[in-house]
């Protein structure tokens, strides 16, 4: 176990999965996950497939609330890598914890490949980002 933990990105997501400093099941959830990955799935390299997974999550813009005339709009703003990764991250661990199949490892795969064929709930949450910031790409003239 904790063999992943040699990657940065893996390492992120286990502390982002983890409740209550209970790192040990985090862990346990995420190798389970790469397990069956590797097992009933048949990919080769689970981390290559979770890096391409985190890759299709990460959105390119967001949209951030600014006062403008004592109103809020929403103003469309490129998103950096970093911030793009983290977002990724939060919307995997979101959507595997809101899947209905029974075990965190198994929810987690699923999840990601999902991901991976450009599915899943992470996905959708992506697109619905997308979606807003087009949305109010009339108020663009207001970033800073």
């Amino acid at each position: 176990m904790s063999l992943h933990l040699s990657d940065p990105i893996v390492h992120k997501l286990v502390r982002m999965i983890m409740k209550h400093g209970k790192k040990h099941a985090a862990l346990k959830i995420v190798d389970d996950a790469f397990h069956i990955l590797r097992s009933k799935h048949n990919v080769g390299s689970p981390i290559a497939l979770f890096h391409r997974a985190v890759a299709n999550a990460a959105p390119v813009v967001e949209t951030r609330g600014y006062k403008a005339s004592g109103r809020t709009v929403h103003v469309p703003l490129p998103c950096g890598p970093k911030r793009s990764q983290s977002l990724a991250m939060r919307f995997i661990r979101d959507a595997f914890r809101e899947r209905k199949e029974n075990g965190g490892g198994l929810k987690l795969a699923n999840e990601l490949f999902a991901l991976e064929k450009r599915q899943g709930g992470a996905y959708s949450r992506r697109e619905e980002m997308h979606k807003r910031a087009e949305a109010n790409r009339a108020f663009a003239h207001f970033a800073r």
